[in-house]
């Protein structure tokens, strides 16, 4: 099972927390451009799906406003997300990351499955 349990945007089935958890992830995209950030309330309106078009002609996917469990909007939000958080991430001096443990593991490594419980984890807390 994916991070999202159902679509969120233009014809999606808009569930709560699943709206919460794009919304969260549209604004920290939206606030490294500087943008005006989105509330998080749940409600996938003209706002949201608008900032999801958005993220979607600058990500040069297919802009139709939705983004769709295991598809290429939510995995490049996500990964959008990752990219944020490892850039304000230091390494302790000189150590290096556990091998398997990081960005480059394995689809089915370690690293892959931490991050699905985190998103989800982040989901069920919106």
């Amino acid at each position: 099972m994916g991070i999202l349990n159902g679509s969120v945007g233009r014809g999606g089935t808009n569930r709560s927390s699943d709206v919460k958890l794009v919304q969260l992830l549209l604004n920290d995209w939206l606030g490294r451009k500087g943008a005006r950030l989105l509330v998080v309330d749940g409600l996938a309106g003209p706002l949201t799906n608008g900032a999801i078009a958005q993220f979607q002609t600058a990500c040069r996917l297919i802009t139709d406003g939705r983004v769709d469990p295991d598809k290429s909007t939510i995995r490049s939000l996500t990964a959008s997300h990752v990219a944020s958080l490892q850039a304000g991430m230091r390494p302790l001096a000189g150590a290096p990351l556990e091998a398997g443990a990081g960005p480059n593991a394995t689809p089915d490594g370690a690293f892959t499955q931490a991050l699905e419980r985190y998103f989800t984890a982040l989901r069920d807390a919106l």
